[in-house]
């Protein structure tokens, strides 16, 4: 294993005993629901500022949007290279070694650095298919068993 792929690793290892340290602090009370979501977001962008996949400020920098002329075409590029927007939900899901992998809808959230669309939340459907988001978690080796009552997704190791 590499230094970087190693480091990486531990460093997934860290954020999740962070994120159970911040998940227990509010369920004892000590900070609030969006709080804790502020707490591992912040943290799930430095991860991902050291794989660097992530730049401060970049979402303000005009130079780097989206629909600036001298972005579009590396935009383009960047995509067809990434994937899509979901690629650090396959990352995250490719450094787990269990069979399942549950989650709240928050912590997908949280791993992705944006919120799922109000489709996620109310249709199992949107967890499966030929879509580009799904795509996401079958190339790291899982498919979705959405739990929407309870607001969580299973990921369950393909065989």
């Amino acid at each position: 294993m590499s230094d970087s792929m190693e480091f990486n690793r531990l460093l997934q290892d860290k954020f999740k005993e962070y994120e159970s340290e911040v998940y227990e602090a509010q369920t004892q009370g000590l900070l609030t629901e969006n709080t804790a979501k502020t707490y591992l977001l912040h943290a799930n962008n430095f991860a991902r500022w050291c794989e660097g996949e992530f730049v401060p400020g970049g979402r303000n920098d005009q130079s780097k949007r989206k629909d600036h002329p001298h972005q579009i075409q590396e935009n383009k590029l960047t995509a067809d290279r990434r994937g899509n927007n979901y690629d650090p939900l396959r990352k995250f899901l490719g450094f787990e070694d269990s069979n399942s992998v549950m989650m709240t809808l928050s912590q997908v959230e949280v791993v992705l650095g944006f919120k799922l669309p109000a489709s996620a939340y109310k249709h199992a459907a949107w967890w499966s298919g030929a879509r580009n988001h799904v795509f996401s978690w079958i190339e790291a080796g899982y498919k979705a068993k959405p739990r929407l009552e309870e607001r969580k997704v299973e990921f369950v190791k393909i065989i």
